[in-house]
């Protein structure tokens, strides 16, 4: 019989599991949706890069997903772009915004439990 703490830890796993799953398809439609903000701004890639302190190429990666951005960048392509967080979720329906904040507090959490705590 698993104790309570391999039962928790199997728990962990299973939504980094789910996270990683999903997490490709956010990062696309996330690449989507700044590029299509970045266009309505009538911006340039290489504006939106000098803007939000990142490298061309990064930007152009993003805006294809192909590429993982930090929660850090994440918010300062917003800034870039005088948008919300929100503006650069998924718009498909209200399943899928809570979907990608669920997948944003799986992250939040596998940092924390990566973190050492003092014994």
């Amino acid at each position: 019989m698993k104790t309570d703490a391999e039962v928790r830890l199997g728990k962990r796993e299973e939504e980094a599991k789910c996270a990683a799953m999903d997490a490709g398809q956010l990062y696309r439609i996330v690449g989507q949706q700044v590029r299509r903000i970045r266009q309505q701004r009538r911006l340039t890639q290489e504006k939106l890069a000098e803007r939000a302190g990142v490298s061309l190429s990064f930007v152009d990666h993003i805006e294809r997903g192909s590429r993982k951005l930090s929660l850090e960048t994440f918010c300062r392509i917003a800034r870039a772009l005088d948008c919300t967080a929100n503006d650069l979720l998924p718009m498909e329906g209200e399943a899928v915004r809570r979907s990608a904040l669920e997948l944003l507090r799986c992250a939040a959490a596998l940092v924390e439990m990566s973190v050492p705590t003092e014994a």
